[in-house]
């Protein structure tokens, strides 16, 4: 399946978007589903996506492999987000990353689950996604 325009490349928060799923890139590797959960809910979102999933390598050391993948709620908080999370850097790391925003090649809830099936991924050890959460650090399992 080829990928839609423009993903891969970041977005602009000014861009006439339509779409609700993004991809995070640029999270230290250190940072887990968890805190990225938190960073996102303190930065006044906590309520607005209803899905958040940060894979993990295979029998990696890592927390995380440095790229997350959400699904805000609705197309009006796509921009402000892009906008908030574009250069973001995640403090108490030594990492000088800053976050960048882009399409994700996947849309929609549904279309996550599908994609990152909770007992599939529990069986392999990897980070569950967090979904439909009100918020979702408070509903994360400790990693």
């Amino acid at each position: 399946m080829p990928l839609p325009e423009g993903c891969g490349e970041p977005l602009s928060p000014e861009e006439n978007l339509d779409l609700t799923s993004l991809m995070i890139c640029n999270i230290p590797c250190r940072i887990t589903q968890k805190q990225l959960a938190a960073a996102v809910d303190a930065l006044g979102f906590s309520g607005k996506y209803d899905f958040l999933y940060a894979p993990r390598a295979r029998g990696g050391s890592s927390p995380s492999i440095g790229y997350s993948f959400i699904n805000m709620k609705s197309i009006d908080d796509v921009a402000p987000f892009i906008a908030t999370m574009t250069g973001y850097t995640f403090e108490g790391t030594c990492s000088k990353k800053s976050c960048v925003v882009k399409r994700a090649r996947i849309q929609g809830l549904n279309s996550h689950k599908d994609q990152f099936p909770v007992n599939r991924l529990r069986r392999n050890r990897w980070n569950s996604p967090l979904t439909n959460a009100a918020s979702a650090a408070a509903a994360a399992p400790e990693q």
